[in-house]
């Protein structure tokens, strides 16, 4: 694991381990690092617009749709299968097509800045271990 986490390598260091310990692979491809930090935007930004917590959504799926659910997990690895996005819309109330252009709408800074936040957070949880 690389740590440096200046500014001019924070994405290099996101690259290898942002999401550990569950993004295990080393991410080389910038635009799919920036796609599935786009989702987990997304996703954030759906629930706080129905005032809604991970814990609630995971309880709502359980009761809606039978099955357990972790949306933390989802929301850090934005790693899913296809059945899962389409219960996704369902839940938000958003056209598979809409989720999409969602995606698509964040602003590669904002993408940015959520990258570098969570650097910085995974800086802070390894200087006090």
């Amino acid at each position: 694991m690389i740590h440096k986490y200046n500014n001019s390598n924070y994405i290099k260091v996101v690259k290898y381990n942002l999401f550990y310990p569950f993004f295990w692979f080393d991410m080389k491809d910038d635009k799919l690092l920036h796609f599935k930090t786009a989702i987990t935007l997304v996703l954030k930004d759906l629930r706080g617009q129905k005032k809604v917590t991970q814990a609630n959504v995971n309880a709502d799926f359980l009761d809606q749709y039978g099955f357990a659910h972790n949306m933390g997990r989802n929301e850090l690895e934005a790693n899913f299968t296809i059945e899962t996005l389409y219960m996704y819309c369902k839940y938000f109330g958003v056209s598979e097509l809409e989720f999409f252009k969602k995606v698509n709408d964040v602003e590669e800074k904002k993408i940015l800045e959520y990258i570098e936040e969570k650097a910085e957070k995974r800086k802070l949880k390894d200087k006090k271990q």
